[in-house]
């Protein structure tokens, strides 16, 4: 899986709590909100943002 699919499915997962995604993240809450109703928008974000939201889905997967 590449890692904008692992951002999408991370943004996705009606499990993400967006809140402290964004405190973990440092990514602002709105910016992940707009992500979440618009996952197409995730095309036109920064590499490092979405390399972040990937590396957080892989230790999600990790630890389930």
């Amino acid at each position: 899986m590449r890692d904008l699919e692992k951002a999408r499915a991370l943004i996705l997962n009606r499990s993400t709590r967006l809140k402290e995604l964004s405190k973990t993240t440092g990514i602002p809450y709105q910016t992940l909100k707009y992500y979440s109703s618009e996952p197409s928008k995730l095309d036109d974000a920064k590499a490092s943002r979405v390399n972040l939201l990937a590396k957080i889905y892989d230790e999600k997967e990790a630890t389930h």
